[in-house]
Formats: C-alpha cells, sequence, structure tokens
C-alpha cells in the first residue's frame, strides 16, 4: 500500500513540475523581387546567420518572382536565374504573381519543376485540355518541431470587360484557367482551421484585399502578402489576424515571428529588415 501512495505521489508530482512547452516558429518572408537579384548575396547571408539562432524557420515567397530584369527575362531559360537563388537559399513555399504567368505557360510549368519550393493557389482552376501547365495544390500542410503548420495560396482577379475574373496578365497566357475571388474562395478552406496550430495565408491580392480577407477570416493566424507593394514596417493585427507585406525588388525582408505555449498562437510579430543596410557576411 505505502508502494502505491509512493508512487502516486510521484506521478503527482512530476504532473505538478510540468512547465508548458514554448515554441517560436519564424517566417522570412519577400514579394514582388521582379526578378531583382542584385541582393540576394545578402538574403543568404541574413538567413545563414538567422537559422543559426532561430532553427525553426519558413522561407516564403509573396508572388511576383518574375519580370523587371533582363538577365532573369531573356535568359534562354527564362526565369531560371531567379528559380535557382531562391532554390539555394531555402526557399519552401510561393504564391502565384500575376506576373508568373508573362513567360508563357510552358516556361511557367518548367520553372515549376525547377524549383525546390512548392507554388500554393487556392483561387486558380486548371482545365487540363487547354492549359499548358498542372494544376497546383491549393494548400501545404507540414510540421515543424511538432507544430502543424497550413498555408493557403491565394492570387489577385479584377473584373474584365467580358466578366471573366483574372489576374493582371496578358488573357493569352491565361487560357484553359478559370479564377475565382480569392476572398471568396478562400472562405471555403475555413474548416482547415481545425487541423492545424498555425495557419497561414500566402497572398498576392494586396493589402486592401488583405485586410478585407482578415476581417472575413479571423481563422487565420497570419495573411503575408504581395502584389501592392506595400511597405508594412511593423506588426499590424486586423481582427486579430498579422497582416504583413515586404514592399518590393528585394529591398526588404519581412521577419514574422510566432510564439506558441502548448501549441497555442500566444503572441504575433512582425519586423522589416532593410537588405540594403546589410552586410553580405554576417558576423
Amino acid at each position: 500500500m505505502r508502494s502505491l501512495l509512493c508512487l502516486v505521489l510521484c506521478i503527482w508530482l512530476s504532473a505538478c513540475s510540468l512547465t508548458p512547452k514554448e515554441t517560436t516558429i519564424v517566417i522570412y518572408s519577400t514579394n514582388d523581387m521582379h526578378a531583382q537579384i542584385d541582393n540576394f548575396a545578402k538574403v543568404a547571408a541574413y538567413l545563414e546567420s538567422e537559422r543559426s539562432k532561430h532553427p525553426n524557420t519558413l522561407v516564403l515567397s509573396g508572388g511576383d518572382m518574375f519580370s523587371g530584369n533582363p538577365v532573369v527575362d531573356q535568359h534562354t531559360e527564362k526565369g531560371r536565374p531567379i528559380i535557382e537563388l531562391m532554390n539555394r537559399i531555402g526557399y519552401q513555399y510561393a504564391a502565384f504573381g500575376n506576373h508568373e504567368f508573362d513567360y508563357g505557360q510552358e516556361n511557367l510549368q518548367r520553372c515549376m519543376n525547377d524549383a525546390d519550393f512548392e507554388m500554393l493557389c487556392a483561387n486558380l482552376k486548371v482545365d487540363s485540355a487547354i492549359a499548358r501547365f498542372k494544376q497546383p495544390q491549393p494548400y501545404a500542410q507540414l510540421e515543424i518541431d511538432g507544430i502543424q503548420i497550413t498555408i493557403l495560396g491565394l492570387i489577385e482577379v479584377s473584373e474584365r470587360r467580358t466578366g471573366e475574373l483574372q489576374p493582371a496578365a496578358h488573357p493569352a497566357r491565361l487560357k484553359g484557367i478559370q479564377f475565382q475571388n480569392p476572398i471568396e474562395c478562400a472562405l471555403k478552406y475555413k474548416h482547415l482551421r481545425k487541423e492545424c496550430d498555425i495557419f497561414l495565408a500566402l497572398t498576392h491580392i494586396g493589402h486592401n484585399n488583405d485586410a478585407e480577407l482578415a476581417n472575413a477570416m479571423p481563422e487565420l493566424d497570419a495573411i503575408i502578402g504581395g502584389h501592392s507593394h506595400t511597405r508594412i514596417d511593423s506588426t499590424l493585427s486586423i481582427n486579430n489576424v498579422l497582416v504583413n507585406q515586404a514592399n518590393a525588388y528585394l529591398n526588404y525582408i519581412g521577419k514574422t515571428t510566432l510564439t506558441l505555449v502548448n501549441k497555442q498562437v500566444k503572441e504575433k510579430t512582425f519586423e522589416l529588415i532593410d537588405i540594403n543596410q546589410l552586410k553580405n557576411r554576417p558576423k
């Protein structure tokens, strides 16, 4: 009997001594690079240094990787230099931007094949009989240090004279693709909140639409945006959803820090890192 009581007491004391588990996930993001490659060495050095301090990291792109630099745009394999650099840095996921279609669908598919990262888009449907690239996944699910993360991809659209919803790209390059309103589409994925600890939207829909999405979908923890080239300098919360964007042309890196206690998000912060102020090699 005494042994049983001692065992119960030990179990009780052990339970009382348990401390809440705190986990930090850090997300580094760029958007609207438009094929600018000059700052990639600084980005690589910065991320190398940061990963040594924050092992639980994600590196994401908010779209518009292409169009803006002849080194990339006029390469014999259009877009390849930017894809190779993003691979070396370790990007993991990217949203589709409207300029991803500038080289044509076959080139886009080649770039998707060459990329070590996955491009996501929920509000895009490919007709495989007409289109020249494969249907992308709407979202991704992954685990970092026991934390379940879901990332939903969205692209901007506007209504054309024909009544079709399409992104700001040449219509001839959009054959065989149907687009939905990104916010209406995102709401169809609210159920994913139950399947993850962190729910992110990786968007290329512009800051005003990101704000609308945040108000419509509080299930999200954060929106990492692009398209409007908006510079958000510090933490911005809309309807308790962190909304950010890192300007354009690879001048800045967004740093989103999510702190979880027992897998519940307790703190969300954002800061903007000025790449032009960084050195090529970390100290």
